[in-house]
């Protein structure tokens, strides 16, 4: 198992080594200069000399990309053009809020899409099936905006259940109730990744309750729940985790629409007001951080493969 890891963490490293290179390559690959564009067209030569002084976008690239490096390492992702504020401290401060969302969302995700694509795969062809089939089929169609919006109307507007915009924060005010503002926006978010996960988690136990060792314990006398629990879900989880996984990652880095939608202070809204405004150094301080997000629950759901299915780790 220590080999198993071993290896997976000296592939996560290679990757997470190759993304850091394309983040910094991709602020370089974009057309024009990046000072004229904060500065806009008038600016005159020398602003333009200063500005590109003081990002120091004079140098060689291979001297920018050692230094950026060599201060990324150290937790220094620059200074904010707009803000002038570093920009791992202005990503921390909305950090609370992405994150929140990406948990709720990941629980609601997992307690809808895997018991909705259990109970469809032990009752198949059935009208239990049918309608979950087609329930996932309708909610993976469903645009997030669209469903954000509509819930905000009937909780927040008509039936005032719910409040439909913004999220004081709880870490700053100490206060667990401000949480009930995450649940609109965590809700139009699980609907349709748990749709993607119910159709997931059904196709994957079809596959394995008609196995030989299913029906040979169906057969001994073990419960139903017991056969479909502890023998059948361990076997089928592995495209299940792998889901769940990419799921986690997607909600963690891709809540731009919902953020926007209800006005929450994510770092989604961050990296959109981010380009309008042209703020290189926080966009590419953002990607940055995506991109370890991604590459850590990579990792993690490849050493969950091997805890789950030991034969994964002879793979």
């Amino acid at each position: 198992m220590f080999d198993y890891m071993l290896v997976h963490l000296g592939s996560a490293m290679l990757s997470l080594l190759v993304l850091i290179i394309i983040v910094f390559a991709f602020m370089h690959l974009i057309p024009g200069n990046p000072a004229i564009v904060m500065l806009g067209p008038q600016a005159d030569t020398s602003a333009i000399e200063t500005l590109m002084k003081a990002l120091e976008l004079d140098k060689p690239l291979h001297i920018q990309f050692a230094k950026w490096f060599s201060n990324a390492i150290r937790g220094d992702l620059g200074h904010s053009i707009c803000y002038g504020k570093p920009v791992l401290w202005l990503i921390i401060n909305r950090a609370e809020t992405s994150v929140f969302l990406a948990f709720f969302s990941s629980l609601m995700v997992l307690g809808i899409g895997i018991p909705a694509g259990i109970i469809s795969s032990v009752k198949p062809n059935s009208w239990i099936d049918q309608l979950v089939f087609g329930g996932a089929l309708l909610a993976a169609a469903i645009p997030t905006f669209w469903l954000g919006l509509n819930l905000m109307l009937v909780f927040g507007v008509i039936l005032k259940w719910l409040p439909s915009c913004g999220f004081p924060s709880v870490v700053r005010s100490g206060n667990i109730a401000n949480l009930r503002y995450l649940v609109l926006p965590s809700f139009s978010l699980a609907i349709p990744n748990a749709a993607l996960l119910a159709r997931i988690t059904r196709s994957s136990m079809l596959d394995v309750l008609f196995r030989d060792y299913i029906v040979t314990a169906t057969a001994k006398g073990l419960s139903q729940f017991k056969v479909v629990m502890k023998h059948a879900l361990r076997t089928a989880s592995i495209p299940i985790v792998t889901t769940a996984g990419f799921t986690f990652a997607t909600l963690l880095s891709g809540t731009v629409v919902t953020e926007t939608v209800f006005g929450l202070p994510g770092v989604g809204r961050l990296i959109v007001e981010a380009v309008q405004s042209r703020d290189y150094p926080v966009i590419q301080g953002i990607l940055l951080v995506v991109a370890i997000s991604y590459v850590f629950i990579n990792f993690t759901t490849d050493i969950a493969y091997g805890f789950l299915d030991p034969r994964v780790r002879y793979v």
